[in-house]
């Protein structure tokens, strides 16, 4: 159930791009009608949402890694711990990169 927020008499409005129409709701900010699509998203179909530029999207979570990221993997493991190795693997899976899940698994657990 993806959404894209237009701007329709001076309020913000959600369209639902699935069911093709607009939903009742009106919002005074845009950010608050990102906000209300998200909701809308995790409520419906319990999964996160991302933004993507006028458009929230439900995220997607990937089946497997690629062999490129497990070789990648493999080599940071001798330097960090399981924990580390764990949370960095669930969010390369939740589509972060190698980058952005090393640096939120550093701040979740550390080494």
């Amino acid at each position: 159930m993806p959404f894209r927020v237009d701007k329709k008499d001076g309020k913000y409005v959600l369209y639902n791009l699935t069911k093709k129409e607009y939903t009742k709701s009106s919002f005074k900010t845009k950010a608050s009608a990102i906000s209300a699509a998200k909701n809308f998203i995790k409520f419906r179909e319990k999964v996160d949402a991302k933004v993507i530029g006028n458009k929230v999207m439900p995220m997607t979570t990937k089946k497997t890694l690629t062999k490129k990221q497990l070789d990648t993997l493999a080599k940071h493991k001798e330097h960090h711990t399981a924990k580390h190795m764990t949370i960095m693997k669930k969010e390369m899976m939740n589509g972060k990169t190698f980058k952005q899940a090393h640096d939120i698994a550093m701040k979740k657990h550390g080494t």
